[in-house]
């Protein structure tokens, strides 16, 4: 028999790659997408007693600094914001059909339904302890603002990831993968695409998370949470759960790029308070919403899985190679 012809071993099957996680985690896509197409219908709805020829102002955030810039016409604003989401849920679309039957973090659609989901219940979980133990968690300034004006005020909310994810993931984040991309002999191309699309291009020149990006996770997620009190918007328990779905959105970016953390920004923003400028999907959102949650806990699940699997992983590298072979 020729050397190489016999039996070969079959490709080991890790449980987090399962077809049950993907599936949960591309429904909780879909729906996604789905209230991201009603809200496009509720923006320019014409019985929406919302103004459209006024104006907004556009800003942007610099870690803490926020600098205003222009004032735009709100008509026009929305046109681009919903070209920009549009585009980031196709290039996830694209790019998640593509590597579906590779690992499940590396699909951004998988990520995306799970991680998301899994930080808004997260989210929800520390903020019924907080309220239990008495830890104040505020936005009723938001809540009254949404009541009186909810057409105006979610305009901000879907406009707010754009700002915060430019000034709190993109520019130390992207700024960081750029000088990595060019230290390993990018080119002046793939080195400036990094800046936005830091996944793709630090996985074509092999990089992988060094402590540097771990750092600046960190440090960025516990910026973003202390500026949500900081601000004066939120109340000092808003931390906690912000700086949670910063970690979230950083590994988004630093994984994929702005294509992920900018609609999962929205999901917090946008899936949450679409109801309010468009009634009829109160109910709708209400269901989703449970799904949200259930699909929060598998993705729960999902990661305890990923933990195990990933240290047992290691230990085998580190059997098949122990530190006494190497000397």
């Amino acid at each position: 028999m020729p050397y190489g012809s016999g039996p070969q071993p079959r490709p080991v099957r890790y449980l987090q790659d399962s077809p049950f996680f993907k599936a949960v985690f591309a429904i909780t896509f879909g729906l996604a997408f789905l209230f991201f197409i009603v809200s496009i219908y509720a923006l320019f709805n014409p019985s929406n007693p919302g103004d459209l020829s006024q104006g907004s102002t556009i800003y942007f955030f610099v870690l803490l600094l926020t600098s205003p810039f222009i004032t735009v016409s709100t008509f026009w604003l929305n046109i681009v914001m919903v070209m920009l989401y549009a585009a980031f849920f196709i290039a996830m679309f694209y790019f998640g059909i593509s590597k579906w039957k590779g690992p499940a973090l590396d699909n951004p659609i998988i990520y995306y339904g799970g991680l998301a989901s899994f930080g808004y219940l997260m989210s929800l979980v520390i903020t019924i302890i907080e309220l239990a133990l008495g830890v104040s968690i505020g936005g009723t300034a938001i809540e009254t603002d949404l009541q009186h004006h909810p057409y105006l005020v979610f305009i901000q909310l879907i406009y707010a990831p754009f700002a915060e994810e430019l000034g709190f993931r993109i520019i130390p984040l992207g700024l960081f993968s750029l000088y990595l991309v060019a230290k390993h002999g990018g080119t002046a191309f793939d080195s400036l695409a990094s800046f936005l699309l830091p996944g793709p291009f630090r996985k074509k020149y092999g990089i992988k998370l060094t402590s540097g990006d771990y750092v600046l996770i960190a440090a960025t997620s516990i910026i973003f949470g202390a500026a949500h009190f900081l601000s004066g918007t939120w109340d000092p328990g808003k931390i906690v759960s912000a700086t949670l779905v910063g970690v979230i959105l950083a590994f988004g970016f630093v994984k994929f790029g702005i294509f992920v953390d900018i609609p999962i920004h929205w999901f917090f923003n946008g899936f949450s308070t679409v109801y309010l400028i468009y009634t009829p999907m109160t109910n709708p959102w209400l269901m989703a919403l449970m799904w949200t949650l259930l699909s929060g806990a598998v993705a729960f699940v999902f990661l305890l899985i990923v933990a195990i699997e990933r240290k047992r992983i290691r230990n085998d590298q580190s059997s098949q190679y122990p530190p006494d072979s190497l000397t």
